[in-house]
């Protein structure tokens, strides 16, 4: 597992963000979500999928201007990208939704590409074959 915390200093908002989460990474990713005080439905369901190892899940919750992003382990690059780019568009509605921003203009695009970038560090081997000499890949 890869774990990176960022900031978005326009909005004051913190992101926590698991990268190829596995069972292993259970106790981390739960203490994330207890510390934003995740709704038990929920947590119970980030438990199950983590626990289970299932591939080519994610999911975000936000409260309180935090947000936490969990990245399961993927079968290829494709469905990294997929889960990626999905997960980014749940935090990105998540902070729309706490200013007011509409989800049908620039600034929510513009938001999306800001967190995506700068996961794009952390994220960028689980993109490539080639570059994923760690061989995550379920």
């Amino acid at each position: 597992m890869l774990y990176q915390e960022f900031e978005l200093p326009k909005y004051k908002w913190k992101i926590y963000a698991f990268y190829d989460t596995t069972s292993d990474d259970l106790e981390s990713v739960m203490d994330c979500l207890y510390n934003l005080k995740c709704p038990s439905e929920l947590a119970k369901k980030a438990y199950r999928n983590i626990s289970d190892n299932k591939p080519n899940t994610g999911l975000t919750f936000s409260k309180n201007k935090k947000t936490c992003i969990v990245l399961g382990r993927a079968t290829d690059c494709e469905n990294f990208s997929h889960t990626y780019v999905h997960e980014i568009f749940h935090c990105a509605i998540h902070i729309a939704n706490e200013y007011g921003i509409s989800t049908q203009g620039e600034e929510i695009a513009y938001l999306a590409g800001d967190i995506g970038s700068l996961m794009l560090p952390y994220a960028s081997p689980f993109f490539c074959k080639h570059c994923n000499k760690g061989g995550k890949y379920v």
